[in-house]
């Protein structure tokens, strides 16, 4: 059976060595830290509970709700079923987006209770651990001088920590280095600039991601698009490829797009009517919010600014009138689904 009294031990000399990551430790600190919390349940650690159900008990453990989407400190979790036992890793990362710390606990007896019950005193403690360590009393009868003592709290919780060694939940203290993840996905866009009119496509996106920054490729299709001009029909279509490098704040992104492809165009109904292609090539930037959905699942909402390097002209009579002419600049926005492969 866990001993989570042992546990706490454990996990207050965790939360107060990475209070500095936390920015929530100093004495000039709001009294109610908070922090933005993710929780993800994968196959297999379904019967854990919900992520509303970890909110309340951290909240009543607490005694007031300590989670805000627009919080600079992110508090990530994930319960995984390995081959034996439960597994929930907890990270934390600050505001610039880096890991600055990270903790798996394990239940060898595959008790999601047990372990939902440590995941729920390790939130708390990574949230604010002064308010189980013991910490200063309240503002008005703390003197000028009066500091928590750490060094004295650690060198208890430490003894407490070897006494209760043989707990079967193991905590493993070593921040261990961030995961390099793979992904792949598909999404539709609307497209502005690149044709004659609105145009509707498609992408097919893979890259890998580390938690502040991504390398990113993507295959994009827009569909032909028409428009009348000069009593005939003008028809474009658009076939690209992109590397898209992108730097990670939380959910959002900031990227830079470098695009290469080639362009369809078309004129009917004009003195000459022919279909030219040429390469198209395009350098731009793109603003992305990623949003976790279900497990390894994530919703892109991306907008692109993109300026053309090349452009397609079309002429359509002897005199070289132009009917015409990839505009400068072109925008595009994005709906996309991606998924993790580890």
């Amino acid at each position: 059976m866990l001993s989570l009294k042992g546990l706490r031990g454990t996990l207050v000399c965790f939360a107060l060595c990475l209070a500095g990551g936390l920015g929530a430790l100093p004495a000039s600190a709001a009294p109610t830290p908070q922090a933005h919390l993710l929780y993800v349940r994968e196959a297999g650690a379904d019967r854990c509970p919900e992520e509303a159900e970890v909110r309340g008990v951290v909240t009543t453990r607490l005694g007031y709700d300590p989670f805000s989407e627009r919080a600079p400190t992110t508090v990530s979790v994930t319960l995984s079923h390995p081959p034996r036992g439960l597994r929930a890793r907890i990270e934390l990362v600050d505001a610039t987006g880096e890991v600055t710390g990270a903790r798996e606990l394990t239940s060898k007896r595959g008790d999601c209770s047990e372990l939902a019950s440590a995941v729920e005193l390790a939130i708390s403690l990574a949230i604010d651990p002064l308010s189980f360590a013991g910490g200063p009393p309240p503002a008005e009868t703390i003197a000028p001088t009066a500091k928590p003592n750490v060094t004295d709290v650690n060198a208890n919780l430490n003894a407490n920590v070897n006494a209760n060694a043989n707990t079967n939940v193991t905590a493993n203290a070593t921040a261990k280095p961030e995961r390099l993840r793979a992904r792949l996905g598909a999404g539709a866009l609307v497209s502005l600039g690149s044709a004659p009119g609105v145009t509707f496509g498609f992408t097919i996106k893979a890259g890998i991601r580390r938690v502040r920054w991504s390398m990113n490729l993507e295959v994009r299709a827009d569909l032909p698009s028409s428009a009348q001009a000069a009593g005939g029909t003008i028809t474009t279509a658009l076939y690209t490829g992109s590397a898209i490098p992108c730097f990670h704040q939380g959910l959002f992104a900031g990227c830079a797009i470098a695009m290469l492809g080639g362009q369809i165009s078309s004129g009917a109904n004009f003195p000459i009517s022919k279909q030219v292609s040429t390469v198209f090539a395009a350098g731009g930037v793109r603003a992305a919010l990623e949003i976790p959905i279900w497990k390894k699942l994530e919703l892109h909402i991306e907008a692109d600014l993109l300026a053309a390097i090349t452009r397609t002209t079309l002429t359509v009579d002897q005199d070289n009138n132009v009917v015409f002419r990839t505009p400068p600049v072109s925008g595009a926005f994005h709906l996309a689904m991606l998924g993790y492969f580890r």
